[in-house]
């Protein structure tokens, strides 16, 4: 977890835990290896209700977050996760709760124990100055981050506690409601539906936006800007909001969008090789010029991309395609089924990659099997890329090129073993049974080997849990595919790794 300062709260005994009612405290973690204090455990959000308003003039930021919960314990207080802020007022089923804090844990006390099992709401009234993260890899701000025409709120694998009180671990997913009020000359863009707006305080707009799936925390998004936005529906009839920042202009927009009129034949692409539909209702896109966002993430329903992305044009296709790519196939791998441990971050990323990569191989460029074959042939053992152990890759390597690069080879590797026939089926199971929930890499390992009837230790063994270069078979040796030259290898990884340098996705 980010430490920050103390800050001071109204500390107490409650009369349930004076009374000594069996209650206990939640945990100030959700458990996870990776992140011990991400998170919190003792109970489950169904709903985000959240009332922000924001000036980017001052940079002040006013807050009424109201958490629709059920405790899976019987908590006698229990701890949110929240940056910076003052904090004006708790309360819990309608009465004045106590709370304290340290650094992000935000502890709350309410009156009377919250039974095992029992729903309640939790409403948090807080403001100040957002305060930002800082990306793990590139260092960069992630998080609520003022923009020369407003501010964006994304990052991974946090950022939602910058600008709203939260339960901030991919394990707890739940539904959000947004009522963001900002001076009438900016607009507004999140997750999910726009709801319409309405008048605010004199002079400003209340813009709201719904996102009934269930989404990981770090999946919202909050865009406050000047945007051009565009309306518009799929040839399935699916409803697209994109958002492209109006200075984006000439050449430069013209590539972008040329990128985002493709979402609708990309998610027909991913849906027939995935063998399951598009798992929400809508879709679409916020194109940011910011230096502050240097990367692209899979907001959940409504991408975020820097546009950076359409500025290399060197790339087969020439142009953002595959980063579009990238994202819409991480709203089945990474969003519809999210993480429960950090650690297996390659379920999100190998996927994304491997599909990012058919849909390129389909439409003239580079291919899983070729980029496995090149790979594999043309970087030597010591190359960085074979020291990660992908299925745990430590906090420090999740972002790695290994993670995503092997991580979509292990996938071709899969593939390879069992057939397209037999890894179509395990895809599509795992897009079934774990729809709308979570998954882990054992629950993918136990899949694949009911579907394929094989196995398969030794493959995962070999790909995920062994940290150097496999073993490289005969075929690819011998260049079968026509790309399995060391030249190849070379050019493969530094297509990758430019794409990784223009901005983590």
């Amino acid at each position: 977890m980010l430490v920050v300062a103390l800050v001071a709260g109204a500390a107490w005994a409650s009369t349930a835990e004076a009374a000594g009612d069996g209650c206990a405290a939640g945990a100030a973690g959700a458990g996870d290896p990776y992140f011990p204090g991400y998170g919190n455990g003792g109970y489950d959000v169904g709903r985000y209700d959240l009332d922000v308003a924001y000036n980017p003039a001052n940079g002040n930021l006013r807050g009424r977050a109201k958490l629709r919960a059920r405790a899976t314990g019987t908590l006698c207080s229990l701890n949110l996760d929240l940056l910076g802020f003052a904090i004006k007022r708790i309360r819990v089923r309608n009465e004045k709760a106590r709370w304290s804090r340290h650094g992000q844990e935000l502890t709350v006390s309410p009156r009377r124990p919250l039974k095992r099992g029992k729903r309640f709401a939790l409403t948090v009234r807080y403001g100040g100055v957002p305060v930002e993260f800082r990306d793990l890899v590139t260092g960069v701000p992630i998080g609520f981050t003022p923009t020369g025409d407003g501010a964006v709120a994304t990052g991974q694998p946090e950022s939602a506690a910058t600008w709203f009180p939260v339960n901030d671990h991919p394990g707890d997913k739940a539904a959000y409601d947004f009522e963001i009020e900002v001076p009438d000359s900016y607009g507004v863009v999140a997750n999910g539906k726009p709801k319409g707006t309405e008048p605010g305080q004199p002079g400003w707009t209340v813009w709201r936006w719904q996102a009934d799936a269930p989404m990981a925390s770090y999946l919202t998004v909050l865009g406050v800007g000047d945007w051009d936005a565009r309306r518009w529906r799929t040839a399935d009839g699916l409803p697209v909001y994109d958002a492209v920042d109006s200075t984006i202009t000439g050449a430069h927009r013209t590539e972008i969008d040329s990128s985002l009129a493709k979402q609708g034949a990309i998610l027909d692409f991913l849906a027939t090789e995935i063998g399951r539909p598009y798992p929400f209702d809508t879709v679409g896109a916020i194109v940011d010029p910011e230096r502050p966002i240097l990367f692209a993430l899979e907001t959940q329903t409504r991408p975020i991309y820097a546009a950076i992305f359409w500025l290399d044009n060197s790339f087969q296709p020439a142009n953002g395609d595959y980063v579009v790519a990238h994202e819409l196939a991480h709203q089945w791998f990474g969003d519809d089924i999210a993480l429960r441990r950090w650690r297996d971050i390659w379920l999100n990323e190998g996927f994304a990659t491997y599909y990012e990569y058919l849909w390129v191989g389909a439409h003239g460029g580079l291919g899983p099997e070729q980029l496995f074959d090149a790979l594999l042939a043309g970087l030597p053992a010591d190359d960085p890329i074979w020291s990660v152990e992908v299925g745990d890759p430590g906090p420090e390597e999740m972002f790695s090129d290994a993670v995503y690069a092997r991580g979509a080879m292990t996938l071709e590797a899969l593939r390879r073993e069992v057939g397209d026939r037999d890894f179509g089926a395990i895809v599509e199971r795992w897009a079934r049974d774990r729809a709308g929930g979570h998954g882990t890499t054992g629950q993918f390992i136990r899949i694949a080997e009911a579907e394929s009837g094989a196995r398969l230790d030794d493959l995962f063994e070999t790909w995920l849990f062994t940290a150097e270069k496999p073993p490289t078979p005969a075929t690819v040796r011998a260049g079968a595919s026509g790309r399995g030259d060391a030249a190849a290898g070379r050019q493969a990884i530094e297509d990758l790794r430019r794409r990784l340098a223009l901005g983590a996705y």
